[in-house]
This record gives C-alpha cells, structure tokens and sequence, in this order.
C-alpha cells in the first residue's frame, strides 16, 4: 500500500473520529463570544491595542468602519466583553541555593474550576508533525515555565499534540500536575516535516549513504517506508496537522471563557513551488483545509495564536553543510553558489511561516516569530483579548439569498477603526452558511454516560467527591483504590419488603493517560438497600464507595468517574489526578494516605475490599474528610521498597506537616517509625494519629514524609499529601 493511500485513510480515520466524538458534546447557550453568522446578523469580534500594544477599551460604534468585501455595514449591534481582571501573578519560582538544604514541601492540590468561573480556556497545541528536534527541547520548556509563572487557577488548559491521540482533547484541566505530566511528555516526533534542525544539511554526493541509513531507520521505526522530507510528504503531512487543529478547535466551541489555541509551529507550509506543471492544483487541498478550519474558528470563537518557536534563525551555511561532496571543491568555493543557498534558506524560511501567518490573521490572532525568548511569546499570546469588541451588522440581500438558498460562498471581513494611532486584529473572513442549529438531545444513557463522562466540568445533578490513591496488594499488584462520596437527596428509592427502600446505582470509572489515550473503563451496577435510622442517616451524610481499579504501568493518569441513578437518569462525575509511581526501579516509594477520624478503621481501609463504605458519619471518612475542630485526625499509609540492614530490619524517619490555606501551619519533629512488613510484597503499613484542641477552621493539606536512611542519598526521601477540611460547629 502506498504512502498516499494510506495518508488518506488516516486522515478519514481522524475525520471520522472527530466527528464522532464531537457529537457527543453537549450544546450550550451562545455567550456573546462566537462570531455569529445568520440571515438576520453577521456579528465579529476585535480586539484594539494603542502603540504600546496596550488595549484600548473606551470606543463606542462610531469609532468602527466594517466592510464586506469592501463594502461599509452599517453597525446594528455593538458591545464591548471584558473578561476578568487578571489575576494577580503567584510568585516565581525561586531555584534553590546549591549550598541550601532543599525542604520538601508539597504544594496544596488545584481545586476544579467552575464553569461560570473560567477565565480563559487555552489549547496550547504543538505542532510535533511540524517541529525540530531542537525546537522541541525549547517549546517544552517554555510551556513548563509558563506553568509554573503565568497560569491562572480559573484558566482551563489543555496541551496537545497535532501527532497524537484524538482524547489528548479531554484533558482540558487547571490541575499543574496533569499538565506538567503533559508538558513533559512531549518529544520529537519521528514523523516531523523537519528534521533534527530547521534546515536539511547541504549535501553532495557523498552524503547519499547517510540518508540511505536514515531512510532505513525509520522505515524500522515505523513498519512501511517512510520517504524523505519532501514537497510530496510536506502536503500530505501538514494536512495532518491542519485536522488535528481542526478537531481541537471544535472541542473548543462550547468551552466558556476567552478561547484560544496558542500553536508552536516552524513549518505550515501553503505553497509548494514544486507542484508546478505535471503535478500543478495538488496544494488545492491544503487550502481548503485551511479555509474550512479558519471558518470553524470563527464561529466556534476560537482566536488562533502561532508561535514560531526557531526565533532569530540563522540561514547561512553550517558545518553539516557540504553541496559539492569533496574537499577538493571546498577550496572553489563559489560566492554565487553561496548566495543562492542563502536566498534558498531565505525563502525556505519565509514559506514555512505562511500557514501560521494566515491562521492568525485571519482570526484574529497573533503571529509571532523572530523571538529568541518563546516562553514570553506564549505568555503574550495567552494575555491577549482580555478585552474585545463585538460588532454586529445586517448582510446585505445577495448574501441573505446565499444562505437561504443553500449556495454559501467566502466573504471578506475588515474591521477598521477610524481613532489614528490605533490598531485593530479580527477575524478576515467568513461562509455565508447560517450557523447550525443545537445538536439533538442525546437521550439514550450510552450517549448521557459518554457526554459526562468526557464534560472536563462536573455534572451535580448528584453531588460527586473522588478520592483515587495509588496503593499496592498483598500480593505485589498496584491499583487505584478510588473512594467515592455522593449524596443521596437526588436518588429514588422504591419500596422493598420488610420495610427496606432501594436504590439502583451505575457507576462508570475510566483512566486515561498523559496522552489522552483510555486504558481503563469499569461499569458497575450497585443496589443500595436501607431502612430506619440508617436510611435517615444516609439521607443526611450519603454514601461511600470503594472501587479498585488496576494501575498496571507507572505513570500520571487522569481518574473520571460518573455516578447515574437508573431510576431518574440523574447522574454527577468527578475529575482527579493520580500518579502511579515506578516500584520496580527500587526507590523508596509511599502510597497514597487513607484519612479519617477513626485510627483503627483507616488502618483497616487499606487492604478493604470493593463495596460500599460503612460508617456512621460519612463525613468523617477518607472518601469526604471533614472533621471537626477539636476532632483526632487519623492516617494510614504504605511503605514500599525501604531497605533493611544487617538485622533485616529497615531504619525510617518521618516528619509531618499541616498546612492551612496554603500557609504552613504545623511541622512536626522527624521520629523514628515502627512499621511490620505485610505480605509477600514486603510492603509495610504505617499509621498514626494527630490532636489539635482547636483547629481553626479551614482547608488544609497534610504531608508525610518519610526518609530512609539506608539508601542512597537520591532514593532516600518520598513524601506524600493528602487534603481535608476543617468546619466549624
């Protein structure tokens, strides 16, 4: 089977799959942040920056032109959003002193944002099938840094990859771990349209060996013969890249907040000057690509940023370039020879850029390139449009026929505005097909279970915690031990004899990976049954769960999980980050803390089968952690791979911290711990206990932190946190 062939069915397969899932999505209200395009209204958005690059938020309708292909509109509708104050820049990290002793503290965990509480929703997407091997050493540091300075806790992010998996796109979260998990697995992509650098080396005859080895090595990388880069491969390729953009940017059409996708490219290429004569027309696709990708922008919303991440590039010659093949002619050199390869680097260069040019300008956005510092650049990009303008106006008759009559065509868009001094970015362009209508509801419980389970926002039709921690099996087995909290007073229960009432339970638990890819999903169906004072009682506190679901290869995963009523079809789902560590390299390593205010019974939770949690006040449990005031506050955990001496017995420390709202609130002194191994897994359980005669009220976070004085200095130390609250009486 040929390149082409097979090109095509994998962009058909990727298609297919983005409209499936997509269909799944759940339609909301328009929010005023969409270009809107019907018989009766054309609305654009604009953002308006002084010279300073500065917004400009004081301009009324009269100070904007509109133009239709050239054609002034009368401005029927005007408005300006403004989104939210930024908020105010949590401090930079500071690297610690070579000469400091480092602290271990753990950061307290990211609480889900709220819908009505997003800032800005931001795709960062790399563009791997368009990237270096330099370059891509760079973005991902820069999207590190951007982490750990510039993000927000109410933005909703997600990071990509152009050559990765299709549920990369549920991934939008405000949890750092996940994203850094993420960030972090970006790599070169073998695929690439580029090399290992921006330029191909120069090469002479003699170099053909090397490429006949290269080509070799990644028809083994891949299966089937994989040509060099080329006009040929370059088309086919930056068709991929394009759908990729496109699926995301449909996800993204009924996010809330300023929506944006930030994409790191060095080579989105739209003319191919090769293509000329016998082949002329075969860049016509990749066009349409683009037009039908900057149309779905535009109506999603979506402004596009493109970060050109090479920076100042140099296009002279290096020491991998030699176009003449031997040393003999090295000494003729030829001062056009070299004049034409730097005009050929030069062009080269500026084609590249011609695809992240058009997407950003044409909705909207900015291009930026020529920027040695890319982590400034991504932060730029993801501060613009705190600000912008929507303007509205009447299509004209022909273009009403067009939509009536089902004969949409493109038409420019300009948006002037007539204030000197000033500059104004918006959308360029648009279909004249009316935007569609809502999607049906989706009213069978396979497409209500699958649209919640991949909402990156809760549902709380019921009322859902989830608490996955990594834990380890008597018999050497690591799984996620998934505690589940709910409340009942949107359950039905039916009457059964003898005075019992019941109530039937769905719960659906997936995990997915740092690349979006699903690698666990469990059903379970539950009858919960119950009369009198416990039935009353778990009106009143509701009901915990214990799911074990296998953890089968280290790693940062992602835990969701939906809750539905069969009776009623109401339902609630959780999101939460979880890391299963890597036992197998001998490190010292802790499982994840089971909190309660009962000693005996977290200890006893750590080896408890499935089912459901029994207690008297569900409150009180690991699933929920809420204690009071003055209340003994318990834990549990393993201890897995510490080293034991020449008495076969292990030496640990461990030292415990609270922290309160952030703050640190209590450190404990490092002591001695006593702890049996459990099983053939040599796994040890430790517990202990704390009392505080009044804890003021508060969330807070405790850390455990266990040293190991046995092992190497770099394997000596895990620590792991857990959260709770603290509530007045």
């Amino acid at each position: 089977m040929s390149l082409l062939t097979r090109t095509a069915q994998w962009l058909s397969i990727a298609l297919t799959l983005a409209g499936a899932v997509y269909a799944f999505q759940a339609q909301l209200p328009d929010q005023g942040t969409v270009i809107h395009i019907d018989v009766d209204l054309v609305q654009v958005d604009a953002v308006v920056t002084n010279s300073r690059d500065e917004p400009v938020t004081d301009l009324k309708a009269e100070d904007f032109t509109v133009l239709q292909d050239g054609k002034p509109q009368e401005i029927t509708h005007f408005s300006f959003i403004r989104t939210k104050d930024p908020a105010p820049r949590p401090p930079a990290r500071k690297a610690p002193d070579s000469r400091e002793i480092v602290t271990l503290v753990a950061p307290p965990p990211s609480v889900p944002v709220k819908r009505d509480k997003v800032r800005r929703t931001i795709a960062i997407v790399v563009d791997d099938l368009g990237l270096s091997m330099e370059t891509t050493v760079r973005v991902r540091a820069s999207i590190r840094k951007w982490l750990d300075n510039d993000m927000q806790p109410d933005d909703l992010v997600a990071i990509m990859r152009t050559g990765g998996a299709v549920g990369s796109l549920q991934q939008f979260s405000n949890d750092k771990r996940m994203l850094y998990a993420t960030a972090d697995r970006l790599s070169y992509n073998a695929a690439s349209r580029v090399g290992v650098s921006s330029f191909d080396p120069i090469s002479g005859p003699q170099q053909k060996d090397r490429l006949t080895g290269l080509q070799k090595e990644r028809q083994d990388a891949y299966g089937f013969e994989l040509p060099m880069p080329g006009e040929e491969r370059n088309l086919q390729f930056t068709q991929f890249s394009l759908a990729s953009i496109q699926y995301i940017v449909n996800g993204l059409k009924d996010l809330p907040g300023r929506k944006s996708v930030i994409l790191f490219s060095e080579h989105l290429e739209m003319m191919f000057d090769d293509n000329r004569g016998q082949n002329q027309g075969r860049e016509v696709p990749v066009r349409e690509r683009m037009r039908t990708l900057i149309d779905a922008a535009n109506r999603a919303g979506v402004v596009i940023h493109s970060i050109d991440p090479r920076g100042v590039a140099y296009t002279g010659f290096t020491a991998e370039d030699n176009p003449w093949g031997d040393e003999d002619s090295l000494n003729k050199l030829d001062p056009i020879k070299i004049t034409q390869v730097f005009n050929q680097r030069d062009r080269q260069m500026n084609s590249s850029r011609d695809g992240m040019a058009i997407l950003a300008r044409q909705t909207g956005g900015l291009f930026l390139y020529n920027r040695n510092d890319i982590g400034r650049a991504l932060e730029v990009a993801a501060n613009d449009g705190d600000g912008y303008y929507l303007l509205g106006y009447q299509p004209d008759s022909k273009t009403i026929f067009e939509m009536k009559k089902g004969n949409p065509k493109f038409h420019s868009i300009q948006v002037r505005v007539n204030r000197p001094g000033l500059h104004v970015r918006s959308r360029s362009e648009f279909f004249s097909s009316p935007d569609s209508k809502a999607a049906p509801e989706l009213n069978t419980r396979p497409q209500q279970v699958e649209k919640t389970l991949l909402s990156p926002f809760k549902s709380e039709d019921i009322r859902v915690r989830l608490t996955p921690l990594f834990s380890q099996t008597k018999e050497g087995k690591s799984v996620i031990n998934a505690l589940v909290h709910f409340d009942t007073d949107q359950l039905i229960f039916s009457e059964a004899p003898e005075g019992w009432l019941k109530a039937s339970l769905e719960l659906v638990a997936s995990i997915y990976n740092a690349d979006g890819r699903l690698l666990e999903l469990q059903e379970k169906t539950w009858n919960v049954m119950a009369r009198g004072q416990t039935y009353e009682k778990m009106k009143t506190s509701g009901i915990s769960f214990l799911i074990n679901v296998p953890a089968k290869d280290p790693g940062a995963y992602q835990m969701r999980l939906v809750v539905r009523d069969t009776k009623n079809g109401h339902m609630g789902s959780a999101t939460q980050f979880v890391e299963i560590p890597n036992i197998r390299d001998g490190k010292l390593t802790l499982s994840g803390i089971l909190l309660a205010a009962d000693k005996s019974k977290s200890r006893a939770a750590v080896d408890q089968t499935e089912g459901m949690i029994e207690s008297t006040d569900h409150k009180k449990t690991a699933a929920v952690r809420i204690f009071d005031p003055g209340e003994t506050i318990a834990w549990a955990y393993q201890v897995l791979n510490a080293k034991v001496g020449s008495d076969h017995k292990p030496q640990l420390q461990v030292q415990v911290r609270f922290f309160r709202d952030g703050q640190e609130f209590f450190t404990g002194k490092p002591s001695p711990m006593t702890a049996e191994e459990q099983g053939s897994s040599k796994r040890m359980i430790a517990a202990d206990q704390a009392h505080f005669n009044q804890l003021p009220p508060g969330y807070y976070v405790l850390q455990v932190a266990v040293t190991d004085t046995l092992a190497n200095e770099k394997q000596r130390m895990a620590a792991q946190a857990i959260d709770f609250d603290v509530q007045g009486k």
